[in-house]
């Protein structure tokens, strides 16, 4: 990380001539990085470390030429590493800093909102400015929709019910409502890029609903899974009574006592061995697993909740 947060260790040259500013090599003026976990190993009982990903952003000496390639050239690392080439066309690459829902939108949702903001790690907050032209374009590239970006919430603002604005970041408001032609489209801003292809359809919602329900479903505990509701089979699992699988009851607290040292997984199991009777609970089965495992809790009767309350407004 300390090569890779240097300016000097990277070039960039325009290949092809099309950008006298880079017709010879230069460096970026500085160098930003944002690093986040990607994963989790555990490596002792109570012991973790996380890989992690790193992405760099390079604060260029002039903008770049949409149109025109660039070739990106390290510097001083052994083993070296292969340059690499990259053509500027927003219009066609991804920019994680255009957000919008991939779920999509029906055709006749009131609002239909792409958001614009970039928080750079060190670097911070990505600055960029109310009344910057955006447009929405469909498959063919061909524009469905013209805009200007306007401020939604201040990096110093806050936000409903959370008293701050945790993105810190200042973010714009990219409003195309008034597109209702269904189709796939792509959110673009010149010299920034593209949003991920998002559709305006029918049905949209629906589908979203329906994988959100199923993954209930495949979460259920005490209910055997196969067709016609699914294609995954697994039998009824935790359900007292089958299998010989039987449920007891335990005095011990949800929660550590005070004064417990014991905390973690491992204490609670050592406080319901040492609480445990043998007054069987044969109704205790059911609801939804957290993680697809064994663990069932009161938390967990929200989702229940949840559902009877869908149920009863609709």
């Amino acid at each position: 990380t300390g090569w890779a947060d240097d300016p000097a260790s990277y070039r960039v040259v325009s290949v092809d001539g099309g950008d006298p500013s880079y017709a010879e090599p230069a460096p970026p003026r500085d160098v930003s990085r944002k690093s986040k976990p990607t994963d989790e190993a555990r490596v002792d009982v109570w012991r973790f470390v996380y890989p992690q990903r790193h992405q760099l952003y390079l604060d260029l000496p002039t903008p770049l030429v949409e149109g025109v390639t660039y070739e990106l050239r390290f510097v001083g690392h052994d083993p070296a590493i292969a340059p690499v080439r990259y053509r500027h066309a927003p219009a066609e690459q991804v920019s994680e800093a255009i957000h919008v829902s991939q779920i999509g939108f029906e055709p006749g949702d009131a609002v239909k909102h792409a958001y614009l903001s970039l928080w750079r790690g060190d670097g911070g907050a990505m600055a960029y400015a109310a009344g910057l032209p955006f447009s929405v374009i469909d498959e063919s590239g061909e524009v469905a929709f013209r805009g200007v970006t306007e401020l939604s919430l201040g990096r110093d603002g806050t936000e409903m019910a959370r008293g701050r604005n945790y993105s810190e970041v200042d973010v714009y408001r990219l409003d195309f409502s008034g597109l209702d032609e269904p189709g796939v489209y792509r959110v673009m801003l010149h010299g920034v890029g593209s949003s991920r292809p998002f559709p305006i359809r029918a049905g949209v919602w629906g589908e979203a609903f329906r994988v959100s329900v199923r993954g209930l479903l495949h979460h259920r505990s005490g209910l055997a899974l196969g067709p016609p509701h699914t294609e995954f089979r697994r039998p009824a699992t935790m359900k007292p009574g089958e299998d010989g699988f039987m449920v007891y009851a335990s005095g011990a607290p949800l929660m550590p006592p005070p004064g417990d040292p014991r905390q973690g997984q491992g204490g609670t199991f050592e406080r319901l061995r040492e609480a445990m009777t043998d007054e069987p609970v044969p109704e205790a089965w059911g609801g939804y697993m957290d993680a697809g495992d064994w663990d069932r809790r009161a938390a967990h009767l929200s989702c229940s909740r949840l559902l009877v309350e869908l149920y009863e407004l609709h």
